[in-house]
């Protein structure tokens, strides 16, 4: 589909008709586990908690799906610091992870590649968990 600009994304009956026939995904992630502190810029969060939905109810007659992926506790460089500086903290979110680890980003992937693939077609408004089974509690 190339490359869109906000306004083609905020309006998507604008769409010239090549892309009328195509399938257009959004998928981004959420933040949203039990008991985590607010991650950062996210003050906003509660306000836009219902987009996901509304946007694919609105646009699901036109082949538009949107979808998230919500990842648990992840190693990143952001979230570093707990584990260095916070070890106590690091050990008791990892001893409420089902799986019994923290995520890994590459672990995102599987549910990336699904939501970008012709396997989600009939898939909008959905909210894919990775999170080795944290929220599952």
């Amino acid at each position: 589909l190339g490359d869109l600009s906000l306004p083609e994304v905020m309006n998507p009956s604008g769409h010239t008709s090549a892309r009328r026939n195509q399938s257009m995904r959004l998928a981004v992630t959420e933040h949203r586990c039990l008991g985590a502190p607010a991650p950062p810029g996210s003050a906003a969060a509660p306000a836009g908690s219902n987009w996901r939905p509304a946007l694919a109810v609105a646009w699901a007659n036109q082949n538009i799906q949107v979808n998230a992926i919500l990842p648990g506790w992840i190693h990143t460089d952001l979230t570093e610091p707990i584990k260095t500086n916070f070890p106590d903290r690091y050990e008791s979110i990892r001893s409420r992870i089902p799986n019994g680890r923290w995520g890994e980003p590459a672990e995102m992937a599987g549910a990336a590649i699904f939501l970008s693939s012709a396997a989600s077609n009939y898939v909008t408004g959905a909210s894919i968990p990775v999170d080795g089974g944290y929220t599952s509690f």
